[in-house]
């Protein structure tokens, strides 16, 4: 008798488990984060992504804004490819410094 009663202990902790981890999962490939590194401040700003990935974290173009085009290492330039496509949808290579402002004039 205790067998029954703990299969429908486990079955109902289940009911709730399922949907919970299918909404986590739901938000992690929709939402995403920048921290803004400001004087004063280091807040993150939340957007929802425009495709899907497991990356949370993205790197801001407009936080960090203190290099040149040519001074890009090849991770910089990877880091924001990234971030051009998944927080506004341009896909580019940064094959030129007209490509890098093409996604900063996206900026709000």
């Amino acid at each position: 008798m205790t067998a029954k009663y703990e299969f429908k202990a486990l079955r109902g902790d289940l009911k709730y488990l399922i949907p919970s981890v299918f909404a986590f999962l739901l938000l992690a490939l929709n939402v995403g984060y920048y921290v803004e590194a400001e004087e004063n401040s280091n807040d993150r700003r939340y957007f929802l992504k425009q495709d899907f990935t497991f990356q949370m974290e993205f790197r801001s173009l407009y936080s960090h804004w203190t290099w040149s085009y040519d001074a890009l290492t090849i991770e910089q330039k990877q880091e924001l490819m990234d971030y051009c496509k998944y927080r506004w949808g341009i896909v580019t290579d940064l094959d030129h410094a007209d490509e890098l402002k093409a996604c900063s004039a996206r900026k709000m």
